[in-house]
């Protein structure tokens, strides 16, 4: 029998976390517009998880936060996957998020696609540096939670009103 206890961190709107912890379960809550970011190697063990809530950084003058938007956000994550010992190369990257929810919500018809914006950007970002999308979870008119379990390198994904599925 394992003593070993998963522990959970939140991923909130802009952050971004890396671990080789395999008893870590790193969860973004209630993407709507939202896409999440994951990087996942098995050897080393590393795992990480970005929660992007903007496409590109060169659109907006704060830039107090980085982490915040598709860009330059992919670009740390990468960054800190490398630091932690790990080949970008050879993760597995996987997104979800990107629902139409502001346009459905606020009556915009779609007018600000915040979400599909924010899903081209974060695969543009990913293509450009050479890496692999292995699964996607994009798009749609539903919020969503992921949770993804580091040691296992599974990502699970609960869509507001249907089951949870694995990714």
């Amino acid at each position: 029998m394992s003593t070993e206890v998963e522990r959970t961190l939140a991923v909130g709107i802009g952050d971004l976390v890396v671990t080789s912890d395999p008893d870590v379960v790193l969860v973004a809550h209630g993407l709507g517009s939202c896409v999440a970011v994951i990087g996942h190697c098995r050897k080393p063990l590393v795992g990480g998880m970005l929660h992007v809530m903007l496409p590109n950084s060169s659109d907006h003058q704060d830039q107090s936060n980085l982490t915040r938007y598709a860009d330059t956000g992919i670009a740390e994550l990468v960054a800190r996957l490398k630091a932690a010992g790990a080949d970008p190369r050879r993760a597995a990257f996987k997104l979800v998020g990107g629902a139409a929810v502001l346009s459905v919500a606020k009556g915009h018809g779609g007018r600000f696609r915040v979400g599909s914006r924010n899903a081209e950007a974060s695969q543009a970002m990913l293509r450009e540096l050479g890496l692999r999308v292995q699964a996607e979870d994009l798009g749609g008119k539903r919020g969503r939670t992921v949770e993804f379990a580091v040691g296992a390198g599974r990502v699970m994904v609960r869509k507001l009103g249907e089951a949870t599925t694995e990714l």
